[in-house]
């Protein structure tokens, strides 16, 4: 948690001085990203840590700071970036959502398929030996029978 929001810090730390150095949004683009990027990791990793393990105060203090430093960048957006850049961005974070959704379920059901066409294969190959193991055995006392009468 705390490599995440170090990058998210140190992102935000670039962004900020760029900005206060005259600099446009888009030439921290790369900063942006990380600090999203961060973000993102950070809120997952919250989410996938056993309840029991879990710091909810230290938790809530370190996405309340990436809130804090969110909005600061959503001003930045509507003050010093062109009209309509934060709905937009809202707008693409949202599909980008949308298409790592897609992405993950996709994967799943792929891995889901592959386990399945192991199983069907499995089968056939053990139903495949019992048809030849069985046959095998009726000949064999077929074999047995005529070689002793």
């Amino acid at each position: 948690m705390l490599a995440e929001l170090a990058a998210a810090n140190a992102a935000y730390a670039v962004i900020k001085t760029a900005l206060s150095n005259g600099k446009e949004l888009l030439d921290c683009a790369d900063s942006l990203g990380q600090f999203f990027d961060s973000k993102t990791k950070l809120q997952t990793k919250i989410n996938d840590t056993p309840i029991e393990k879990r710091s909810e105060l230290s938790e809530f203090l370190a996405l309340e700071e990436l809130k804090r430093r969110e909005e600061e960048l959503k001003q930045a957006m509507i003050y010093s970036g062109r009209a309509g850049m934060w709905q937009d961005w809202l707008e693409f974070q949202a599909v980008q959502k949308k298409r790592r959704v897609d992405a993950q379920k996709s994967a799943e059901k792929a891995k889901r398929m592959r386990i399945k066409k192991i199983k069907d294969a499995a089968l056939i190959v053990g139903l495949a030996v019992t048809i030849l193991s069985a046959i095998g055995i009726i000949g064999w006392l077929f074999w047995y029978i005529k070689q002793n009468s």
